[in-house]
C-alpha cells in the first residue's frame, strides 16, 4: 500500500507492513525518493488520532476557543481525506483493501 496523503502541507505516504500502518514522509537522496517513517500505528483510528495531534500541536491556538477551532479545522481535514474521491472510493477502503491483499 502506498497513499499520499497532507499534513500540514507536507506530502505524507502511508503505507501498511502486515502488522501496522506505518506514516512517512518523503526525502530526496541522489535524485531519488525514500521514505522515512514518522510514526507506526496498530489500526486506522490509532493513525487518524495521530494526524489530528500533529494538525492540532502545528496550530498557532493561544485560547481554549482556538484549540478548539484548531481541532475542528483538522477533523475535517482528515474527513475530506477519508472522503470519496472521483471513483466513489474512499481513503478507508483502499486502505483497507490493500492491507487485505
Amino acid at each position: 500500500m502506498h497513499v499520499p496523503i497532507t499534513i500540514n502541507g507536507k506530502r505524507h505516504i502511508v503505507t501498511t507492513d502486515p502488522n501496522q500502518f506505518i506514516l512517512n514522509t518523503e526525502a530526496q537522496r541522489d535524485g531519488s525518493v525514500e521514505l522515512r517513517p514518522v510514526g507506526y500505528y496498530n489500526s486506522l483510528s490509532a493513525l487518524c488520532a495521530a494526524i489530528l495531534r500533529k494538525k492540532v500541536l502545528a496550530s498557532d491556538a493561544q485560547t481554549l476557543q482556538e484549540v478548539r477551532a484548531a481541532i475542528e479545522r483538522a477533523e475535517a481535514e482528515i474527513i475530506s481525506e477519508l472522503s470519496f474521491d472521483r471513483r466513489g472510493e474512499t481513503l478507508a477502503n483502499r486502505i483497507a483493501e490493500k492491507s487485505a491483499a
